[in-house]
């Protein structure tokens, strides 16, 4: 019995606490290597592998020593290549005096690249390299497939792309996150060399991270718990939604129930609903992004860490001043940004310094120009929308009244980086600005966007 030694020790790095592109994953290469007799060897051009008969296991690039398995000193020993994924140095006692620490991952799959020696799995991703172990790392171009778990690297986390297309989190037997596409038929978990982590079934996508363009090179599980995608220089997502980045693509089975709300031609949803992924307080909220697809089902492209009213949503009727924000399916009144250039497609009107929504019962839910007021470009209202809610007025007196005993100025907006993360007045608030302006430049007028909150 060949008992797995102690792996070497490693440290993981430490994070902060659209239709799909899909690119194919790259190719093995390199020679095969099986197990090895004393004094035999594999050649790859200027690379060798020998095991010496001194009992060393050394990779030669070029005639110069690149990698050694420090084993000299056991003449007659042999590598062996078990059948659980762990590569073992024999000596002629039978006792294993080095391995890789790669047991019960299931790579068997050992090959002679230009310059080292690697230990693949049968999708072709590597989890060991000249000593380095790499099984909690998914790099670019590499693929994940049922049965080829990621774990991080002390085995505490493991992330398992299931048979039944779920994507999930393990810390033991316990479940700490999904992608929730349990259903979808999801088969490869593919790093592309864009940046973007995909969920594909059968090569068509079914969930990303949205993170195309960010060249995010590595996907690593840390002994945290918590599983990170890491950009050149910092992370661009990660399982608990710390980084603030949208966060996941779904393709809808069959149609959302709040789907049934809106007219049939709209084509865009913004929809803002309670969360409990980034904080448990009433106000903690998501804002997805939802566009129909040409089949009719609705495809989620993006989602962010959003804040409500204090007291969270409420259904009509509302009162006005309740400090919730009105459940419903609501239009969008304008877009708004207080620079000279519009924020995206969609008709807009430009924020100045005396902009506000008026709550005087001459000009109830009205945006005016107030003389002498000074704060209509603060930080919060930068960019943002106005939502048709109680009969929103672009005009003073023109179309129906609005309730004064409901409320008034409902917006999408963003907050200051001192303030991102809390409660609004009402309205909902997206934490990162160049979110905000992300939600402008995806809406389309031709695709009759709706705003549905609260359901």
């Amino acid at each position: 019995l060949l008992v797995p030694a102690a792996a070497a020790s490693g440290a993981d790095p430490v994070p902060p606490a659209a239709p799909v592109t899909t690119q194919a994953a790259a190719p093995a290469a390199g020679v095969p290597v099986g197990s090895l007799a004393p004094g035999q060897q594999v050649a790859d051009g200027s690379t060798r592998l020998v095991m010496q008969t001194d009992g060393n296991l050394v990779v030669y690039a070029g005639g110069a020593p690149a990698w050694h398995s420090r084993t000299d000193g056991h003449p007659g020993a042999r590598l062996v290549v078990q059948g659980d994924g762990n590569l073992v140095v024999v000596g002629p006692d039978a006792r294993p005096v080095w391995d890789s620490g790669t047991w019960g991952l299931g790579a068997t799959d050992l090959r002679l690249v230009p310059g080292g020696l690697s230990l693949l799995l049968p999708s072709g991703r590597p989890v060991w390299r000249d000593g380095t172990w790499l099984a909690a790392t998914v790099a670019a171009g590499q693929d994940v497939v049922p049965g080829e778990p990621v774990p991080s690297r002390d085995r505490s986390h493991r992330l398992v792309l299931q048979g039944d297309g779920n994507l999930v989190l393990y810390r033991g037997a316990v479940a700490t996150w999904s992608s929730r596409t349990d259903g979808s038929g999801a088969d490869v978990l593919r790093l592309q060399a864009d940046g973007n982590l995909v969920l594909l079934d059968d090569g068509a996508p079914v969930w990303h991270t949205v993170t195309a363009g960010t060249a995010a090179a590595r996907l690593v599980v840390q002994a945290d718990g918590n599983t990170v995608l890491l950009g050149a220089t910092r992370p661009v997502w990660d399982s608990r939604g710390a980084t603030g980045a949208a966060a996941h693509h779904l393709r809808a089975g069959a149609v959302p129930s709040w789907a049934l709300a809106v007219p049939d031609r709209t084509r865009q949803v913004l929809r803002a609903v309670p969360s409990t992924r980034w904080c448990s307080q009433r106000w903690c909220a998501v804002t997805e992004l939802w566009r129909k697809a040409s089949n009719g089902t609705w495809v989620q492209e993006a989602a962010y860490r959003s804040q409500s009213g204090p007291e969270g949503f409420s259904p009509m009727p509302r009162r006005a001043g309740d400090g919730t924000t009105p459940s419903g399916v609501y239009g969008i009144a304008t877009t708004f940004s207080s620079h000279a250039t519009p924020p995206g497609p969609m008709p807009w009107r430009r924020r100045l310094p005396t902009s506000t929504v008026s709550g005087s019962a001459a000009y109830y839910n009205t945006w005016i120009e107030e003389p002498g007021r000074t704060d209509g470009t603060r930080p919060s209202m930068e960019y943002g929308l106005w939502v048709d809610f109680n009969n929103a007025r672009m005009v003073p007196g023109q179309g129906p009244a609005p309730d004064p005993r409901i409320g008034s100025g409902i917006f999408v907006h963003t907050l200051p980086a001192t303030a991102r993360y809390i409660a609004s007045e009402g309205c909902i608030a997206i934490g990162e600005r160049t979110q905000m302006l992300a939600v402008l430049q995806w809406l389309d007028p031709a695709a009759q966007p709706r705003v549905v909150l609260g359901t």
